[in-house]
This record gives structure tokens, C-alpha cells and sequence, in this order.
């Protein structure tokens, strides 16, 4: 017997079961998914002018230093600060600014001053009408990564390519 559609006729009933069961989890589940994701996420309004951080995470608030209740409200650019002249501020203000995703890798600074390389993922999210409504920011801290590199740039070939679209990126510093 010849089988026509797909390679495996029971797909489309698999796809509508695994909607009714991202239905079935609730607000409560999705919050503590974030709250304990091993990497810092903040989540960020994209619809207010300044962008300001609406929901930062446990790992977030352990790398910064800074808490939940200290950021919220405030914009990403407090852990850069000051230091500004570097190219993943300007390409992660494009990226905000566009709504575009992306990655950057960020000289950022603790609340207690101490410098760490801050890896930013941004992700946008859209609203049922395609507009970007918030931004969200997958962090991590890799400064033990590139202390342990033997590259003399400083910074490993793996951490300069877009992983996202796979080009070479020249926005790492």
C-alpha cells in the first residue's frame, strides 16, 4: 500500500498533542523554569523608551550581584556603566533598538566593580501583531573560559562567531 503525506501519518496528531500539552502548563511552571535556569536571564520591556529590565532570574542576580529589586526598573547599561567604548555596547543598543537578536560580548562590571565578560544572548518577543513587546537577555558569565584561553587575541574562535547565523562576528572585544 502506498502511504502518501508525511514520512510518519501520526504527525500531525503527535503536533496538536504537544500544543495541548505546552496548553497545560501553567504561569506558575513557566516562572519557575526561569527562575531556575542555570544561565542569568533578564526580560526587558521593549515597548517603554529606556527598555527597563521587568524580570531578572536567581543566576541573573548571583552573577551581577546586584538584586532583583536593584535592577528591575533600571536599564541592562548599569552593568556596563561608565565603559562604553567598546563595540558590544554599541552593537547590543542596535540590537535593542531594532529588535533584533543576536550576540555580544560585554565588558561588565558587578556591584561590587569587579570586571566580568558578560556573554549576551537577545532575544525578541513578539506580540500577536508581530510587534516586538519584550527582550530577552540569556547571560553568561565567561571570564574563567577566557582567562583559560591560549589564543594571543584573547578572545577563542568559538566565541567569535554568530552562532545564530554562523559569520564570523567582529563585534566581539
Amino acid at each position: 500500500a502506498a502511504v502518501s503525506g508525511s514520512r510518519h501519518p501520526a504527525a500531525g496528531a503527535d503536533a496538536h498533542l504537544k500544543g495541548l500539552q505546552m496548553q497545560q502548563l501553567d504561569a506558575a511552571f513557566l516562572q519557575q523554569v526561569l527562575d531556575r535556569a542555570p544561565e542569568g536571564v533578564a526580560i526587558c520591556d521593549a515597548r517603554a523608551a529606556e527598555q527597563p529590565v521587568v524580570y531578572v532570574n536567581a543566576a541573573f542576580a548571583t552573577m551581577t550581584g546586584y538584586t532583583a529589586a536593584e535592577v528591575v526598573g533600571s536599564g541592562l547599561a548599569l552593568l556596563h556603566g561608565a565603559d562604553e567604548d567598546q563595540q558590544g555596547v554599541a552593537r547590543l543598543r542596535q540590537m535593542f533598538s531594532s529588535g533584533e537578536p543576536g550576540r555580544v560580548l560585554l565588558r561588565h562590571y558587578r556591584k561590587n566593580g569587579e570586571l566580568f565578560w558578560n556573554e549576551m544572548t537577545l532575544q525578541p518577543l513578539r506580540g500577536a501583531d508581530g510587534e516586538v513587546t519584550h527582550l530577552v537577555a540569556w547571560c553568561e558569565d565567561m571570564t574563567a573560559r577566557l582567562r583559560q584561553t591560549d589564543r594571543p587575541e584573547g578572545v577563542p574562535l568559538w566565541l567569535r562567531e554568530d552562532r545564530v547565523t554562523g559569520l564570523s562576528s567582529q563585534q566581539w572585544v
